[in-house]
């Protein structure tokens, strides 16, 4: 790196740093999966089962590697880290299992006919599904991996860097060694979700359903980046005062908020893949939905979602400062969804057509930025449990109008569409950090401190017309 001009500390202009790398890297890392299915089906009357099991090996493995002699730290190099002293590698022998699966997942469906007239069915259906893994879970464990170090540049006045120019060395970086990598290696069972569904199926007139259904989804044994050398026993709980909502301090709002500073000396930490029920989903949902076939000049499709999704917990965990307040109503969850969107060929073959959705806002949660021994930087932390705060519903209206001519075999299409019809403003983010923030009204110049908890960040945009032309050539 080089210094334009002197720093605000004094620093004069000129060289400053060098960093070295041990390129070139050949890292390779694979996965293969091996499936089989058996799937059958049976039916007495008004009645059909369908079974199926799906059986999978998954194994994550790094083949053997050999990088190309690099300029910097060649074979052979001492390494120091704070989990012990090594030989730098350019080679690496194959790791197999990393990791190693054997899984069948079930899967049932049954249908029967109500009434025996094919207009009312009811459905149950209980399944397994397994996640899949990419070549970046093994690659989490290479040790082909990236060493770098910086050095002061005791620059000889040319600005081009020479390997005698390197002054007072820095901190190294460099990965573990195998043995170690795989050490912390914790995924020992491979992730999956039951999921259960029931419903109905009833014709109220011809061309048009009515469908119910309850569908549950549980996640189990996820993956998450878990903290694996500092024991959750090496903290203290510290107390400060959380200004509240308002942002103020000695405020209306104050309350308490408890954080967990670590014990010193600082331990050196290590995170690395594990499984972990805390990061566990679960999604319970109610729906209903009308489809009308195209008929009589019109079709129409409706849905109405009740649901709710709640996390067990976080995909990182590196202190007890991840787990708190942590648990509750998942970003993605929407308690109420509806939409309906639908056409009507009218006279002149004018075809007009709408989509309606009105749903429920997405939760969201308060956070607060305290500084941990740990932190340097300061870290966020949920300052009330998750969700507990929701977003105003969204609720939009779009149109669209539009008629084909037709000239032998080409066609002619004019059609306008309305966006936002009711032009809503509706908000769909906010800032959900706690304090003051400065805002200038541009208009007068005049700055005053704003709550920032709760502005809007993101809006609506406004109504949208537009017009569309489009001119279609036949086939001769």
């Amino acid at each position: 790196t080089y210094r334009s001009a002197p720093s605000a500390t004094g620093a004069p202009a000129g060289p400053v740093s060098v960093q070295l790398f041990n390129t070139p890297l050949q890292q390779k890392r694979a996965v293969m999966i091996t499936s089989l299915y058996a799937q059958d089906s049976y039916s007495y009357k008004r009645l059909t089962a369908v079974g199926g099991l799906r059986w999978e090996r998954v194994e994550g493995w790094l083949p053997k590697q050999v990088d190309p002699a690099g300029q910097y730290f060649p074979e052979g190099t001492p390494v120091t880290t704070v989990f012990g002293a090594y030989a730098l590698s350019r080679s690496f022998p194959e790791v197999r299992g990393v990791p190693l699966w054997h899984n069948a997942g079930p899967r049932g469906s049954v249908v029967i006919d109500l009434f025996g007239n094919g207009k009312t069915a009811a459905r149950a259906s209980l399944a397994r599904y397994y996640d899949q893994i990419g070549t970046g879970t093994p690659g989490s464990v290479n040790p082909n991996g990236l060493v770098s170090q910086t050095f002061t540049w005791l620059d000889n006045g040319d600005l081009i860097f020479q390997p005698g120019e390197l002054g007072t060395p820095g901190t190294l970086s460099a990965p573990l060694p195998a043995d170690q990598l795989k050490q912390h290696f914790r995924l020992t069972k491979r992730p999956y979700r039951n999921e259960v569904t029931a419903g109905v199926d009833h014709e109220l007139v011809p061309d048009l359903r009515l469908s119910l259904t309850y569908i549950q989804r549980q996640e189990h044994n996820q993956i998450i980046t878990l903290e694996q050398n500092i024991p959750f026993s090496y903290y203290e709980p510290v107390t400060v005062t959380d200004p509240g909502p308002d942002g103020v301090i000695n405020g209306s709002g104050d309350r308490t908020f408890t954080y967990f500073n670590e014990l010193t000396p600082l331990q050196p930490s290590f995170t690395g893949p594990a499984n972990d029920d805390r990061a566990d989903q679960k999604y319970h949902g109610l729906e209903v939905t009308a489809t009308k076939r195209y008929s009589n000049r019109w079709t129409l499709l409706g849905g109405y979602t009740f649901s709710r999704t709640t996390l067990n917990g976080t995909t990182t965990i590196t202190s007890p400062n991840s787990l708190i307040n942590i648990n509750g109503k998942a970003s993605i969850d929407r308690a109420h969804n509806f939409k309906l969107t639908g056409s009507y060929l009218l006279p002149w073959d004018i075809l007009f057509g709408a989509n309606l959705r009105a749903v429920s806002g997405q939760p969201y949660t308060r956070v607060i930025m305290v500084f941990p021994r740990q932190a340097t930087n300061g870290q966020s932390l949920n300052a009330e449990p998750r969700g507990t705060y929701t977003l105003p519903w969204l609720k939009t209206a779009d149109l669209r109008v539009g008629k084909v001519f037709r000239f032998g075999a080409n066609e002619l299409e004019g059609s306008m569409d309305v966006y936002n019809l009711t032009n809503s403003n509706a908000v769909f983010n906010v800032r959900t950090g706690t304090g003051l923030v400065n805002v200038t009204d541009y208009t007068t110049g005049t700055t005053v401190s704003l709550p920032q908890f709760n502005l809007p960040i993101g809006v609506l945009g406004p109504r949208i017309i537009r017009f569309n032309v489009t001119y279609r050539f036949g086939q001769r």
